[in-house]
């Protein structure tokens, strides 16, 4: 039985040979456009679909590490100035600061920082970042520079994309030139070019504009295949030295262009017959681009791979509070996910943060299934691999690639991302289409190659896949709709939801009609508690949390959130700010008992905060508890003699609530020795020497508050009562109307 289904694979192949050959002789006669062999058209047509599929990216905004990278960081924002800086910093330094290294590994890219460093050159931002006090049309002119820098950073994002396939096309044409057919849509190069370029998982690559490392590390890495491929058909030496420059700058544009130290290797021995020697010579330039790699990297941030984390927070670790072999049973899990990512790319999400993807073990029958599946595969891969088998080749490409976001090697900081799979991907296309072309077509038809049914099943995948791709790009229109999609699906994130609950919250900030604001504000209430409940030491989530508790008025809520960030840093300046942030607030509204609750807490980490203490006595004077307030204040000033705040208030204190305006203008004088410009405390002393009946003084006093406080109606109407006591009615209804003015404005 085994011998006769040979013997019909053997004939089935004979019989496709010669009809290839007839129809290659009989398209000699019969050349249309279509079908005459235009490797240019081919392009063109791969070209236009990228290109196509993606459009609608140009009119975006930045989302994710956008900004981190361009509008946020200090290098960029420095133009031409701040590339010095990028080649010889971490990738993040620009926007953490120098030094600082929360990820493991290190991440040096800088080729496509300079691109962004160049680009807010070349359109004047670092110019008009330099005007202090801009003016509308200033302010103006600065947005239309930036939406025209992010029209350019999305559109080199597409057209490098679409010049990706088109290089992936060239090289496949290359690799698979004996396995050519005369209808070029239906060739293994042509069909996983294409499904290449219209996978969903490539969404996040090419609509963020900071993921143009990653094409263009892909870009390199396929150009040093293809130069290497020339010199091993021309032997032009010259071509070795360029693949040496190429894969250079490869890896400066991202580090996963390592793998192809593997993956030129198993390239040459799958497709070409290179002996030892011409490997070895195939393989020494980019031996060199290596070493002058490091040379570059270590000369730059000072070390080759650094594997420390500097924090254990979850969201820099994912594994932080796991066993090995928790760790082990989750990789192999996402490695699932990808397969099954790869086949059929839905639902899709940028976050795969804790805990969208569970911590798991081996009890898990996915993981069991998933583990089962990879090693089938790659023994499959390494028993075929003598027979230089195309399904071998492009698992091993998979795997060698994706080994350095795998997490098996190196902590890459999540459980896994879309973009991770990016070049991979191109291993699971070649497998797909050569499926595609030379086995499910002897299923289908056994007599001859069966074009039609290749083209409708090519044509079937790619419409599926560019509807999905084209509509899941609108989600990455702006950080509001991609955080407020993908939390539906990553509804277990911790960073999703407080992302969700944070873009809806500053939203709602801008909504004029309260009650939409109201909702808007529960709505970002509800994922900022998801979060917070997923990582409980989430520290932005507790602090943005605290911060729609404050705008919500849930004074108590607001008050607990910010306790928790600083049960876990008591430093923590945000939290300190936003708590004294909410002690003013409340004092505003008038609850004053509420508001030194507050103060006592900030106390407690500030125990010797003269603001604090002075702020307290203020609430305490407000709330008629004189002694107190005097207390208070005294001990203020046995802390520090200078500080004029506390003279102040006792000023008030015994002017306003205890009438012994003696002690008060003594108190107002101690005030204004240690400060002379303060124009409360100008007023005040105004007011007193008025009520003393020293009405020139009173003058001289309130005319140097309006030096410093000019708009102050209050000021005027003191000045008007001051004339009103001297009989200069005239004078003072001057004042009056200065004061209305000011008012009505």
């Amino acid at each position: 039985m085994g011998k006769k289904k040979n013997q019909q694979k053997k004939t089935f192949e004979h019989k496709q040979k010669v009809y290839v050959q007839n129809t290659i002789n009989t398209t000699v006669n019969k050349r249309t456009f279509f079908d005459s062999g235009s490797r240019t058209f081919q392009k063109a047509i791969l070209f236009l679909i990228s290109v196509l599929i993606y459009s609608a990216t140009v009119n975006f905004d930045y989302t994710l590490d956008d900004t981190l990278m361009i509008t946020e960081n200090n290098f960029t924002k420095q133009g031409f100035s701040g590339i010095k800086n990028i080649m010889t910093n971490d990738a993040l330094a620009g926007f953490l600061g120098k030094g600082k290294n929360l990820l493991p590994g290190g991440r040096y890219r800088p080729l496509s920082h300079v691109l962004f460093a160049m680009e807010y050159e070349i359109f004047g931002l670092k110019k008009l970042d330099t005007i202090k006090n801009p003016d509308p049309q200033q302010q103006a002119l600065r947005l239309q520079r930036e939406k025209l820098m992010k029209i350019t950073g999305h559109s080199i994002n597409v057209i490098l994309y679409a010049l990706l396939v088109v290089l992936i096309y060239t090289v496949l044409l290359r690799l698979f030139k004996n396995r050519e057919k005369p209808q070029w849509y239906t060739s293994i190069s042509f069909i996983a070019s294409l499904l290449f370029a219209v996978h969903p998982l490539h969404t996040e690559i090419t609509c963020n504009i900071k993921n143009v490392d990653e094409i263009m590390s892909m870009m390199g890495s396929m150009a040093v295949l293809y130069f290497l491929l020339k010199y091993y058909d021309t032997r032009k030496i010259w071509l070795l030295f360029l693949t040496t420059l190429i894969f250079l700058l490869a890896i400066l544009s991202k580090e996963d262009s390592l793998t192809f130290l593997a993956v030129v290797p198993l390239t040459f021995f799958v497709f070409t017959n290179a002996n030892i020697k011409e490997h070895f010579v195939l393989f020494s330039p980019l031996l060199l681009g290596l070493i002058l790699y490091f040379f570059i990297r270590y000369q730059a941030l000072g070390f080759i791979i650094n594997n420390e984390v500097i924090n254990d927070e979850l969201l820099n670790n994912p594994f932080v509070n796991t066993t090995f072999t928790q760790k082990l049973a989750t990789v192999i899990y996402t490695w699932g996910i990808y397969l099954k990512l790869l086949f059929i790319p839905y639902p899709l999400t940028h976050d795969y943060y804790p805990y969208h993807i569970e911590i798991t073990n081996f009890s898990n029958p996915l993981v069991i299934l998933s583990a089962l599946t990879w090693l089938f595969l790659i023994i499959y891969a390494l028993i075929n691999l003598k027979r230089k088998n195309i399904i071998s080749y492009g698992i091993l490409f998979f795997l060698i690639t994706f080994s350095i976001s795998s997490n098996l090697v190196i902590n890459i900081g999540t459980f896994m991302n879309e973009r991770f799979v990016f070049i991979p991907s191109l291993g699971f296309t070649i497998i797909i289409s050569y499926l595609i072309t030379e086995k499910l077509s002897y299923v289908i038809n056994k007599n001859k190659y069966p074009v039609a049914a290749i083209s409708t099943i090519v044509i079937i995948i790619t419409l599926i896949f560019s509807i999905q791709t084209y509509a899941r790009s609108f989600t990455w229109k702006d950080d509001y709709t991609l955080f407020t999609t993908d939390v539906k699906t990553s509804s277990n994130s911790a960073k999703c939801n407080v992302s969700a609950g944070g873009m809806i919250y500053h939203r709602a900030l801008k909504e004029s009609d309260m009650n939409k604001r109201n909702i808007m504000f529960n709505q970002a209430i509800n994922y900022l508690e998801k979060g917070v409940r997923i990582h409980p030491t989430y520290i932005a989530g507790w602090l943005e949390l605290g911060n729609v508790y404050l705008d919500a008025k849930r004074y108590s809520d607001a008050k607990a959130a910010y306790e928790k960030v600083l049960n876990i840093n008591p430093k923590h300046p945000n939290a300190l700010n936003n708590m004294l942030v909410l002690a003013q607030r409340t004092a505003i509204d008038s609850n004053y008992s509420y508001s030194n609750k507050v103060y006592l807490t900030l106390l407690k980490y500030k125990p010797h905060d003269k603001d604090y203490l002075y702020s307290l006595a203020s609430n305490m004077l407000e709330l008629h508890r004189i002694d107190t307030c005097k207390v208070i204040l005294e001990e203020i000033i046995k802390q520090d003699s200078l500080y004029y705040k506390a003279y102040f208030k006792l000023g008030e204190l015994y002017g306003r609530y205890m009438g012994n305006l003696t002690l008060s203008e003594e108190y107002f004088l101690k005030a204004y020795q240690l400060n002379q410009k303060d124009p409360s405390v100008l007023e005040n002393l105004g007011i007193v020497y008025g009520l003393n009946k020293k009405y020139s003084l009173s003058i001289e006093f309130l005319n140097k508050a309006l030096m410093y406080d000019p708009d102050n109606p209050r000021i005027y109407i003191n000045l008007a009562n001051t004339y009103y006591q001297m009989n200069n009615p005239v004078k003072a209804k001057e004042y009056i109307e200065k004061s209305k003015k000011l008012k009505e404005k």
